[in-house]
């Protein structure tokens, strides 16, 4: 996929009442923001007058800039003077790839340094990672992401040390205001790690003591070998197979063994647990107990970090108390206010409970700092779902498909976005493409029960395996599809059943379910149906 379509199709608005529906308010309120508050719209002159336009993502920055009495207090220290900072990967000067993991790490850890402080705005890695080749970023994502700075560089491994060659280039014209040769022994990577970050921030002219920079926890991890497993873990955790996750777990097991700073490790661990319940890998109730026992030690040996109170915000969330784990995400970011995945999490906690308006400006930021990663795409889509927009949430699904075309999930949610825009012959045909993998199944079934019903086709109805009620009882997500594919093929009993589930696991967006879902509207008078409708009410005024 062409970065260029991603950035085109998604981020032009072309007039000003587009304008003014994206942002939910009147023409008269976007005409005087313009006039009034630097709004940036766009004019192209034209024969008969001029055409206005606005670019999603400069109207999104604009937004997070002026956030300043938001619910959300760790956005009231945005500002229009943070630095857009992108750290391209270094080039590294061996050919062994089994080597690349500690370039990342490196990458990833001088990210996370950077990204402590309020007055700098710095894509995320992972991003980073899906628009650059051999070290060469598209130009088409540079112009969308629009950095005022780059850093880039070479990363040299010997049997003793690294040495680093790093300089950063100001875009506006390409002019280079610092660089620097940076060696290191490998037993000395947490002062190299420092230095790195100190150096660009003195080149930056921001002075670090005045803004409390302490670094990133992953740059104070004492050992080098502990240090390297945990980064090889999360490598292997962010693959999602069954495997991989296995292997994830294994490597910081011994990376515990190695430090007695295992604070974000046993956190990391956690974590791990976590996604294999949550890909449904394993749904018993032991990975629940491996991270009960993990947030215990943690909180006697790391209590009130960001990284202790993120894993109880995941647990809360992968155990249906999600309004808890509200509470847990938002004091992670209160600690890492730009930490891409607790952004995300807590969007989709949000969105998940009806707190649209709440998820708007997480979402927003998440556009800014990690704008090229699937969940991030697709969040704002799932946004418009819930606010009945189904048109506007297309373009968002379509690009998440095409950035994982082979990931099920993504699959999924594409067919049943289509589905929701009446689109059920393309569902039909992007349901053909599912790989034949076993992690594959649960979801490929899921979305041809959708995109059949919506067809009228009753030649495969929906029966679940044993093995399949067991990640649907667990997963919200995963409830909630089943819900959907039942409702879908007209067998509501089930429907409602798992709607039930989904709705304990924590989903109770009940104006989502009562004005714009469309499967089940057609047994909305059915007592059980008000039945579900009135407990998610219950638990949306009980806890909001």
């Amino acid at each position: 996929m062409k970065l260029s379509d991603m950035t085109e199709n998604m981020t032009k608005l072309e007039s000003w009442k587009a304008i003014a529906n994206y942002v939910d308010k009147s023409v008269r309120t976007v005409r005087r923001w313009e006039e009034q508050e630097g709004l940036p719209i766009h004019r192209q002159l034209h024969q008969s007058g001029a055409r206005i336009f606005a670019y999603q993502h400069e109207i999104d920055q604009w937004l997070v800039s002026r956030t300043k009495t938001n619910s959300v207090s760790v956005f009231e220290s945005s500002s229009t003077q943070r630095i857009k900072l992108i750290l391209i990967p270094l080039k590294l000067t061996t050919d062994d790839t089994e080597l690349l993991f500690i370039r990342d790490a490196i990458c990833e850890d001088l990210i996370a340094d950077l990204s402590t402080l309020n007055s700098l705005s710095v894509i995320s890695f992972s991003s980073v990672q899906n628009i650059v080749t051999d070290s060469t970023p598209d130009q088409d994502a540079l112009a969308y992401i629009k950095p005022d700075f780059l850093i880039e560089g070479s990363l040299a491994i010997t049997k003793e040390e690294y040495r680093i060659n790093l300089r950063l280039v100001r875009t506006e014209d390409s002019s280079i205001i610092w660089s620097s040769r940076i060696s290191s022994l490998k037993v000395n990577l947490k002062e190299l790690q420092q230095a790195l970050a100190y150096n660009i921030l003195r080149a930056l002219n921001i002075n670090t003591e005045n803004l409390g920079f302490n670094g990133s926890s992953s740059s104070c991890i004492d050992n080098q070998a502990a240090w390297e497993l945990l980064h090889k873990a999360r490598q292997e955790s962010l693959k999602w197979h069954p495997q991989a996750i296995d292997f994830a777990i294994e490597l910081l097991h011994e990376a515990l063994l190695l430090t007695n700073n295992a604070g974000l490790i046993k956190s990391s661990l956690g974590r791990v647990y976590l996604q294999k319940r949550e890909a449904g890998i394993d749904v018993t109730e032991l990975p629940l107990q491996n991270v009960e026992n993990i947030i215990r030690e943690l909180e006697k040996s790391d209590p009130d970090t960001f990284f202790t109170e993120q894993l109880k915000g995941w647990y809360n969330y992968a155990t249906g108390s999600v309004f808890d784990g509200i509470k847990h995400l938002r004091n992670s970011l209160d600690a890492r206010p730009f930490d891409p995945d607790t952004l995300g999490l807590l969007a989709n906690c949000y969105l998940i409970t009806g707190q649209n308006e709440l998820a708007q400006p997480l979402i927003r930021e998440l556009l800014i700092i990690d704008p090229f990663t699937p969940l991030s795409i697709c969040l704002p889509g799932w946004a418009h779902i819930l606010r009945g927009e189904h048109p506007k949430a297309l373009p968002y699904y379509k690009k998440m498909f095409e950035l994982e075309p082979q990931n099920p999930l993504s699959r999924l949610f594409y067919v049943w976005v289509l589905v929701l825009n009446g689109l059920s012959k393309d569902a039909c045909i992007i349901c053909d493409g599912f790989n034949q993998e076993p992690s594959s199944f649960f979801p490929m079934r899921l979305a041809c029960a959708i995109a059949n019903g919506a067809s009228k086709k009753g030649d495969s109805l929906l029966i679940l395996t044993e093995e399949e009620k067991k990640v649907a009882h667990s997963v919200e997500m995963y409830a909630r599809f089943t819900a959907f594919a039942f409702a879908a093929q007209n067998n509501f009993k089930e429907g409602i059943y798992w709607l039930n589930i989904a709705v304990k696991l924590g989903f109770c967006d009940y104006r989502f379910l009562v004005s714009f879902e469309i499967f089940f509207k057609n047994i909305q008078d059915l007592d059980e149906f008000k039945e579900v409708v009135s407990v998610m009410k219950q638990r949306f005024s009980t806890k909001t």
